[in-house]
């Protein structure tokens, strides 16, 4: 069962979204990854501390890392009685876990089949809004002293602000979703010109209500940049982008399951469970990372 598989079954047997579940584990990860090394998967936790990954899993053995994988395999195999993919069933021979040698997907997985058998956290509860959230990661994920439970609540709550702020400071424009404060943060480095879609933009030029003149004063937060400031903008914008299946195992072999061969990516692009809004989601973001916007619509698939 592969991960897009397995989330369905989790969202279906608790009642909720599948959606709602990958929103709360984005915010936890938002969370445990820190703003040095925001939301990549391998991520190491500062100071040399033991916890690895998305969702800082401890490493070493008999930690959380390792007892994850163990309670995802005990639900694969004694709740469903499925064959482990290949990867899991890997792990499973170790006595420790590595988190950050995993995809993304491969940690959202055994973060999933952690709370499935978790013998008191209810994974429904992660479609309850911010504060159910919050208090799902204080009492099941965060591990640390009774006495520093407000505190760390505190840091939650205001990582949860945060993501909500990032998505706040950026507009979409003609489908496109360009992230404002990393235009702004670049635009002194291109006083004079601009490239959007291919094509330079001169002084005085737009793209929709955005200015390439530089602005007279930096404003202070990232609304007064928003509703002030005319930024120039330093994205590019695709009007298509088709997906055969060259390219789909060449994306999904870096940014996916890597533990599948290239041809096995191909035949899952021809397959009947091809989720191709889930592929299309992974595209817009890899693009997005490179400052590159395009609407999913505009994303195609050819064989």
């Amino acid at each position: 069962m592969e991960y897009r598989q397995f989330l369905q079954y989790v969202a279906k047997s608790k009642g909720v979204s599948s959606g709602a579940l990958e929103s709360a584990m984005e915010l936890i990860a938002f969370h445990e990854t820190g703003p040095g090394q925001r939301m990549n998967p391998g991520t190491k936790q500062k100071g040399g501390g033991p916890g690895n990954g998305l969702f800082m899993f401890e490493a070493g053995p008999g930690q959380g890392g390792i007892t994850a994988v163990n309670r995802t395999v005990n639900h694969l195999i004694n709740k469903l009685k499925i064959k482990l993919p290949e990867w899991l069933a890997k792990l499973y021979k170790k006595n420790a876990l590595d988190a950050s040698s995993l995809s993304a997907d491969q940690q959202k997985y055994i973060f999933l089949g952690n709370y499935l058998e978790h013998p008191r956290a209810d994974l429904s509860k992660l479609a309850g809004g911010d504060s159910a959230i919050a208090d799902f990661w204080l009492k099941y994920h965060w591990a640390g002293p009774s006495s520093q439970k407000e505190q760390r609540l505190n840091s939650f709550l205001h990582s949860i602000k945060a993501a909500k702020g990032e998505q706040r400071v950026a507009v979409k424009e003609n489908g496109l979703i360009i992230n404002m404060q990393k235009l702004f943060e670049n635009w002194r480095k291109f006083q004079n010109e601009a490239t959007v879609g291919g094509r330079t933009l001169s002084s005085g030029e737009t793209i929709g209500s955005q200015s390439v003149d530089e602005p007279e004063s930096q404003p202070s937060t990232p609304e007064d940049r928003l509703r002030d400031v005319k930024i120039k903008p330093l994205v590019k914008v695709m009007d298509s982008f088709n997906v055969g299946p060259e390219q789909y195992s060449m994306i999904m072999s870096k940014f996916g399951d890597k533990s599948k061969t290239a041809e096995q990516h191909m035949q899952d692009f021809n397959s009947d469970n091809f989720d191709r809004e889930y592929i299309k989601e992974i595209i817009r973001k890899l693009l997005a990372s490179r400052d590159i916007g395009i609407d999913k619509d505009r994303i195609t698939f050819s064989v």
